[in-house]
């Protein structure tokens, strides 16, 4: 995203408002990853195990990686 209009002319309205949407889904995908961690570490221990090493996770939608 630039922060300049299709005139060339600096516009940073649309530039903030896209960052922090951005930013919230972000956020959103984080909060997921972390149930998500807590949920596995959960049935882990319920099925008599440790988690010893890292989990890697791939978001689906947006293909970033957690590791």
């Amino acid at each position: 995203m630039n922060k300049r209009n299709h005139e060339h002319y600096k516009d940073p309205t649309p530039y903030d408002a896209i960052k922090k949407l951005q930013a919230e889904a972000d956020a959103a995908d984080a909060r997921r990853m972390d149930d998500a961690l807590r949920i596995a570490k959960m049935a882990f221990a319920a099925a008599g195990f440790e988690l010893v090493e890292r989990i890697v996770l791939k978001n689906v939608r947006t293909g970033k990686v957690y590791k």
